[in-house]
């Protein structure tokens, strides 16, 4: 899929399945997409999904929910190999959302040349080898920008954000490991790094080049 527009819609750019459905979605590439008042995330995946309004009503939660693990059969689906670049979104509730199954993550996505303007940044939940390459989020929200939950070699590269962000990331869950920030201006945040009591000490690198 290649340049195309999205203005006013639920969710931008959206993959979706849940357990019981099974298959494999894989080899997706994305190029070209601009985005103007996206009521819910601007780029989505979800192998968790549930059937409502992407915009919560008055009083509803928005913490993600809590996933317990399931066996592996015929039903689980799997979701991999996904290229998204050079995307423009101007106004959404979720900038991006990421999200697998403890017993199956989402895996190999690569998203280069990002812009997006929302209330909440990125939630990362129950992923593998993820990446995000010159990705900015200016997100009004900024408790944290970032959101990593149970995912393992989930790499930001080159990241901007709103600057005078309360919490530029925060990594939590005994399965998350090698989050990498590199490249990125961490003092543009009042505190960089938030690390949950179940994860390791070296489960998130720093570097720059």
């Amino acid at each position: 899929m290649s340049n195309c527009s999205f203005i006013g819609t639920d969710v931008g750019l959206r993959f979706k399945t849940a357990r019981g459905r099974g298959g494999v979605v894989e080899n997706i590439f994305v190029d070209g997409v601009a985005m103007t008042d996206i009521a819910g995330e601007a780029i989505l995946f979800d192998m968790y999904y549930a059937a409502k309004d992407p915009v919560p009503l008055a009083g509803e939660s928005t913490a993600p929910p809590v996933i317990a693990p399931m066996p592996l059969n015929a039903g689980t689906p799997v979701f991999r190999g996904f290229r998204i670049r050079n995307v423009v979104c101007k106004g959404a509730a979720t900038g991006i959302l990421v999200r697998g199954l403890p017993e199956m993550s989402i895996k190999d996505i690569a998203l280069e040349n990002i812009t997006i303007e929302c209330q909440k940044g990125l939630l990362c939940q129950e992923a593998s080898g993820i990446r995000f390459t010159n990705v900015t989020l200016l997100s009004a929200d900024t408790k944290p920008v970032l959101e990593v939950q149970n995912s393992q070699d989930i790499r930001f590269d080159g990241l901007r954000y709103t600057a005078g962000a309360d919490l530029l990331l925060r990594v939590s869950g005994d399965r998350s490991k090698n989050v990498q920030l590199v490249n990125t201006d961490r003092k543009a945040a009042k505190k960089d790094v938030e690390i949950g009591p179940k994860v390791g000490k070296k489960a998130v690198v720093i570097s720059q080049r």
